[in-house]
């Protein structure tokens, strides 16, 4: 029998033929109604990409954060692998009235949640040993690491999903989120309007560019598929919300956002984050 080494030396291997195969099984049983291959079978064989994943020798994910927090964006990627994982529901220090209170949950600045991540921030994630921090860098190790055609299919790709996963950090993710302060998030006494609408107004290049971008390719960033680049880029893009003149402004986007916020992997996670405690 092969080796634990050699085991995982085949998980990309495995990873990369679970789609297809479920493929030729689904196509085998619409073609040939004789064949005892049912729905029902196709699902069994989706559900049980986690042993897969255990018989190629790898140990669960764990994912550091609430769902109220940038580990949002994980946990909607893992949902859309189909990536089993284990959730330690570290919250934000912030958020809580008295964090060194006794009996206070786990936070951001625990000293067991520091010693995972000493920047004292969420996300955060352990994978095989891996300790990674950053939740866009998170999710660009993910898709490759595991997520098909999530993923890059060559450097090109990985270099255009970088480059969008940082063009969403620097260009957009700054004002997006003080729209999303200061027209929804802050109690209405502490919100700003010229705060609001001077963030809207820079945010009007930025969704100019990404229009023409997802206009040209299609309407999606890489490959002219659904991948990690559109996940992290849609994830930021959320938090301006608030401005619907940006998004009437940007039709490509407004199309595309809400085909994300469709996909089963999104509406799970915002479910769950939607019972979570604000």
């Amino acid at each position: 029998m092969a080796g634990r080494s050699s085991l995982r030396a085949m998980r990309p291997l495995v990873l990369a033929l679970l789609p297809l195969a479920l493929s030729v099984v689904s196509d085998a049983a619409a073609a040939d109604p004789t064949l005892r291959i049912t729905t029902d079978t196709v699902e069994y064989c989706a559900a049980r990409r986690s042993f897969a994943l255990w018989r190629a020798g790898t140990p669960m994910l764990t994912i550091y954060g609430v769902h109220r927090s940038r580990a949002s964006r994980t946990i909607w990627l893992a949902y859309e692998i189909g990536l089993p994982f284990r959730q330690v529901p570290v919250i934000q220090a912030y958020r809580l009235a008295d964090p060194d209170a006794p009996g206070a949950p786990l936070h951001t600045r625990s000293p067991e949640f520091l010693r995972i991540n000493p920047n004292g921030h969420v996300p955060s994630i352990e994978d095989d040993g891996l300790v990674l921090h950053e939740s866009l860098a998170i999710n660009l190790y993910l898709a490759k690491q595991y997520g098909g055609a999530l993923g890059p299919a060559d450097l090109a790709e990985d270099g255009r999903m970088t480059m969008w996963s940082l063009w969403a950090a620097t260009e957009a993710e700054p004002h997006a989120l003080q729209v999303l302060y200061h027209r929804a998030g802050k109690p209405p006494a502490e919100r700003d309007p010229a705060v609001a609408q001077a963030a809207v107004e820079a945010l009007r290049a930025p969704f100019a560019v990404l229009d023409r971008a997802l206009t040209g390719a299609g309407g999606f960033l890489v490959g002219g598929r659904f991948t990690v680049a559109d996940l992290n880029v849609a994830e930021v893009v959320r938090y301006a919300l608030p401005a619907p003149e940006l998004f009437e402004a940007a039709p490509s986007v407004r199309a595309w956002l809400a085909a994300c916020h469709q996909r089963p992997a999104f509406r799970r996670m915002m479910e769950e984050r939607d019972r979570e405690p604000a």
